[in-house]
C-alpha cells in the first residue's frame, strides 16, 4: 500500500479565479463557447486542473446515488471533475487520490493502512459478483439494441449489468482466478429491499466460501439533466470511447455497524491507483458515502459503478474490461 501527499491549493487561486474567468469571457465573446455554461465550464477546467485535487473532506463533482437516478441542471456536478479525457499507453501522470468525500469523517490519507486485500493460488472462489439492481442497462446503440423494461433498464441479461459483470467474470478467469457471478434479480419487481436481498445472498456465498476475498456489486449510474439528457461517463483510452468507472466505498455513518471501512476504502485507492497507471482518465473519484452497502462483509468488498445510463453497453464492456485488468494488477 503506497502512501499519498496531500496536494495543496495554491496561494494566488483568488487572483488566478478572476484573472480566468477575465479571459474565458473574452474568448467567449468572440464564440469559442457559444454560452455562458462553456465561458463557466472553461474557467474551471483551468483551474481546478492546475490548482485543485479533491482529496479529505473536499468532494469531486460525481453524481452516483448507487442506482436511484439524480435529475440536475448543471453538468459540472456530475460529470468528471476533469472532463472528457483522452489518454494513451504512454501518458501516465503523477497518482494524487481523488475521493469525493460525502461523510462528515476527515480523511488522514497518510494513516491510511493497507487494505491486505489478496488472493490465493487455489482453485477455491476467491471473487464473487453480484448486482444489487440487477436490471441497470445503458443506453441503447446499433450494435445494442434492446426493447427497455423500464427508464434505462432490462431484465435482458444480454444488456444489463450483469454483461458487464460476465465481461470481469471472463477476464478474471483467464486469469487464473476462480470466480462465481451471481445474476439473481434482486430488483424486480420490488426495487425496495433490493440491499438486503443481496446481503443474504452473499451471506450464503461467504458462508460456503470462506475463501472469497473481493466481493464486487457491478452497477451503473444514473443522472439526468433537467433538458432529460443522461449523463455519460466516458473517456477515450488507445483510441476508443471507454465508460468510466466509480469505486463507491461505504461507511458506518448511517448507524449500521462497519467499523473497518477504511480497509475497503484502502483496497479502492489501490485499484485506482493500479488503474491510474496503466490507462488514465478510465477512474472517476472514489465516492465515500454514508451507507454502508453491504460492504462489511469483506475488507475487498466494494461497489463498481461501470458508466452511467448515458454510456452505451458497448463503452460500459470496454470501461469493464480496463477496470478488470487494473483489478488483477491490485490482487497480484
Amino acid at each position: 500500500m503506497r502512501r499519498w501527499r496531500k496536494r495543496r491549493r495554491a496561494r494566488p487561486f483568488v487572483g488566478k479565479a478572476c484573472l480566468a474567468l477575465l479571459a474565458v469571457g473574452a474568448i467567449a465573446a468572440h464564440g469559442k463557447f457559444g454560452s455562458i455554461h462553456g465561458v463557466l465550464d472553461a474557467a474551471a477546467s483551468w483551474l481546478l486542473a492546475r490548482e485543485v485535487v479533491f482529496t479529505m473532506a473536499e468532494s469531486a463533482p460525481v453524481g452516483s446515488d448507487c442506482g436511484e437516478a439524480k435529475r440536475t441542471d448543471t453538468p459540472a456536478e456530475s460529470a468528471n471533475l476533469f472532463g472528457r479525457d483522452t489518454h494513451t499507453a504512454d501518458d501516465k501522470p503523477p497518482y494524487t487520490p481523488e475521493i469525493r468525500n460525502d461523510t462528515s469523517f476527515l480523511l488522514d490519507l497518510d494513516a491510511l493502512e493497507a487494505s491486505g486485500v489478496s488472493i490465493k493460488d487455489s482453485e477455491e472462489p476467491q471473487v464473487l459478483i453480484v448486482h444489487t439492481h440487477t436490471s441497470e442497462a445503458y443506453t441503447p446503440d446499433e450494435e445494442y439494441s434492446y426493447v427497455q423494461d423500464d427508464n434505462d433498464r432490462t431484465l435482458n441479461e444480454q444488456f444489463n449489468v450483469v454483461a458487464v459483470g460476465n465481461r470481469v467474470e471472463q477476464l478474471l478467469k483467464d486469469a487464473g482466478i476462480s470466480v462465481i457471478h451471481d445474476k439473481t434479480l434482486n430488483d424486480y419487481p420490488s426495487y425496495s429491499g433490493s440491499y438486503s436481498r443481496m446481503l443474504e445472498i452473499i451471506e450464503l456465498y461467504l458462508a460456503e466460501y470462506p475463501s472469497i476475498r473481493v466481493v464486487l456489486d457491478i452497477h451503473r449510474d444514473a443522472v439526468i439533466y433537467e433538458d432529460g439528457s443522461r449523463f455519460a461517463a466516458s473517456t477515450v483510452i488507445d483510441g476508443k470511447s471507454a465508460a468510466q468507472v466509480m469505486l463507491v466505498v461505504g461507511t458506518n455513518e448511517g448507524g449500521l455497524p462497519h467499523d473497518d471501512w477504511e480497509q475497503n476504502l484502502a483496497f479502492a485507492l489501490d485499484i485506482q491507483s493500479a488503474a491510474d497507471a496503466l490507462y488514465p482518465g478510465l477512474m472517476r473519484p472514489v465516492n465515500l458515502r454514508s451507507s454502508r452497502f453491504n460492504q462489511h462483509v469483506s475488507p475487498g468488498a466494494l461497489i463498481v459503478e461501470v458508466g452511467a445510463s448515458g454510456n452505451t453497453l458497448g463503452e460500459a464492456l470496454y470501461g469493464a474490461e480496463l477496470f478488470a485488468k487494473a483489478l488483477m494488477n491490485t490482487l497480484k
